[in-house]
Order: structure tokens, then sequence, then C-alpha cells
């Protein structure tokens, strides 16, 4: 493990590992301070690097510590041969989803889902209801219009919960709408493959066309619905996981301004601004180079090379 090799001061020149243990690591002296390679570094083209990976993945204390190999935000992954237009707002989501539920969506007769997930009970009699993260993406588009220091259960100033807020009740009531009036049932049992990961499930479905829409890391939404000659590979897309038109602004729900929302730039069709806010999950991989390795030019170009834009989408 990482701990015991920089204990140790022996093992291997560089990890890979997520990005919510980094902050530990660097504290405890077991990984390289990059900041200089980083900032003379003419091949890597730092500033290409989404900002909110730069500034919470691979960061401490002001120092730069790893470089990333993925961002894992949830986005949203569509058919785009329906005859629906790509959802940009949580209730659009609702409604296409809703209105496709039942649909035969792939030619084979058998009416399909609006919404893939994985709920239980499954083939072995294991209940899972994993919804957590999908409320995270439905509810923090109407908390956070100024960035994740907004906050989602409490607010960060007073410590006073968020869930009997106006924004939670709508978010909450929305998602439950979606998985009782956008989803089938039975198709969305998890069926043995892989239960304990709703997404290998709910990908496996999207692949053979039994649902329009799921979400899934943005690292690897094109790997898992373009895997193998499935009938998803020419009728898919991936988008940011739709937004809101209104936002927890004062104490209630208000249409976003370019005030109260200031980073919303795209609109609905009737001109409303649309504030998006991705749940950023657990952060993604990084790589780092131990501190104590004898290669670390080595461990750092290898790196680099794999973050430069040429070789990284």
């Amino acid at each position: 493990s990482i701990t015991a090799e920089g204990e140790t001061g022996i093992g291997h020149d560089m990890y890979l590992f997520t990005s919510t243990v980094m902050p530990e690591m660097a504290d405890k002296g077991y990984l390289e301070d990059i900041t200089d390679r980083v900032t003379k570094d003419l091949q890597l083209d730092w500033f290409d690097i989404v900002p909110f990976i730069r500034t919470n993945n691979v960061g401490f204390n002001n120092k730069v510590y790893a470089l990333p190999f993925d961002g894992d935000a949830l986005v949203l992954i569509s058919r785009n041969d329906l005859g629906v237009p790509l959802p940009q707002t949580v209730e659009e989501l609702v409604e296409y989803a809703i209105y496709l539920n039942g649909k035969d969506l792939n030619g084979d007769g058998i009416p399909d889902s609006g919404w893939c997930d994985c709920w239980g009970p499954s083939e072995d009699g294991t209940v899972y209801y994993l919804m957590g993260d999908m409320l995270l993406n439905f509810v923090t588009p109407y908390l956070q219009s100024k960035g994740s220091n907004e906050g989602v259960f409490f607010d960060p100033n007073t410590l006073q919960t968020m869930a009997d807020t106006d924004a939670w009740k709508k978010a909450f009531g929305l998602l439950m709408r979606l998985y009782k009036e956008g989803t089938d049932p039975i198709q969305n049992r998890c069926d043995g493959r892989d239960n304990s990961n709703r997404y290998s499930h709910a990908g496996y479905k999207f692949q053979n066309g039994t649902c329009a829409y799921y979400s899934f890391w943005s690292s690897n939404a094109m790997i898992n619905a373009f895997e193998g000659n499935t009938y998803a590979y020419t009728r898919m897309t991936h988008s940011v996981f739709p937004g809101s038109t209104e936002v927890h602004h004062e104490g209630s729900l208000q249409e976003c301004t370019e005030l109260i929302c200031p980073h919303a730039v795209k609109k609905t069709k009737d001109g409303k601004l649309i504030n998006e806010a991705p749940f950023a999950a657990y952060g993604g991989f990084v790589g780092a180079v131990a501190s104590h390795s004898k290669n670390k030019d080595a461990a750092y170009e290898f790196l680099s090379f794999c973050n430069q834009p040429a070789n990284s989408a």
C-alpha cells in the first residue's frame, strides 16, 4: 500500500489512486511535490485540464501532487434516435423518460424502460436500492448555483439542514416520479450481471436498447455504451447531467438570473437560464510520483504524457 511504502521508503515509483485520498498521502509526505514540474511543462497544457479537476483533485495546500487520469462526474447517457430532444433540465429528463417508458425502443416487440437503473431483489434475493448518487444529481442543480462550497445537506454558514427546503423537496419529488413512472421495475431488477454495481447493470440494459436514459461516469460513458457490437452503438450520445431553471436563493426557489446563477450559460427555448451542477462523485483516479522514488523524472514524464492534449480525451 502507499502508506506502507511511504513509511519504509521502498516501493513503486508512482501510484494510481482515487483523488479523495490524495490530501492525506500528500500531508504525510508520501507524494512528490510536482508544482514546479507542472509549471515548466510546456507539453502538458495545464490550463487545458478542467478547472474543477485542477482545483479539487490534484492539489493540496496550494501545491500540485498529482495529475488526473479521469474525472468522475456523472453524465447523462441518452438515446438519440427516439424523436425527443436532449433533456436540458431535470424536469425535461423526467418528462421524456415517462413519455418513452413502456414503448418498444429496440424493435423486439417488448415494452422497454424510459430510465435504466438497478434495484432489487436480485436473482440471489439481495435487495439493492442504490439511488444516493442520483438524488445528488437531481438536487445539486437546485442548490448550488455559485459552486460546491454552497453545500448540499447543510447550510455551510448556519449548519441548518437543507433537507426541508423547497429545493430538496422538488428534486426528491422529481426523482420519485422518475422511478415510479419512468422505469420498468421488472427490467430494472438487478439481473445477476455484477449486482453490486448499478452502473454495469444499467449499461448492459442500455447497450441492448432496452432503455432510453441512464447515468454513468464521464470517463466510462463512451466505453460502456460502445462495448462490442451493441444496439446502442450508433444510437447514443452523452452530455452534462441536466440542470434547473430554478435555484435555492434567500430561503426559497427562485428563477435563475445572471446574478443568482452566474455560471449558467445554457438557456431553454423560452430563454430561461439553466443552472448545471453535475455530481462529481468520488473525483476519479489521479497519478502521483512517490517521494521516495529514484526515478522521479521518468515517473513524472509518464504522468505528463498521459495528460497531454494529444493523448488525453
